[in-house]
């Protein structure tokens, strides 16, 4: 998984390898909490993710499947 641009305003793109297995997006923010939670289609390799209503800060973006897990952290900046 990788993440363009790392620093967001507006939105972030996540780009993943399509394994045929449905994943699992959820973005946590620094303290721990859940503020987006979405399935996405076996087939997705690049999806949108709107930072637009995120406060600033740290966000931590973590990808799940059953072929396995990935995370990486963006920053989020107005």
């Amino acid at each position: 998984m990788s993440v363009y641009p790392s620093i967001a305003d507006k939105s972030t793109t996540v780009r993943v390898n399509p394994d045929g297995a449905s994943m699992k997006l959820t973005v946590t923010n620094d303290i721990g909490l859940v503020v987006s939670e979405e399935e996405l289609p076996p087939a997705t390799t690049d999806y949108k993710v709107s930072t637009a209503n995120f406060s600033e800060g740290f966000y931590f973006l973590d990808l799940i499947s059953s072929k396995g897990s990935s995370a990486v952290k963006i920053f989020v900046r107005h």
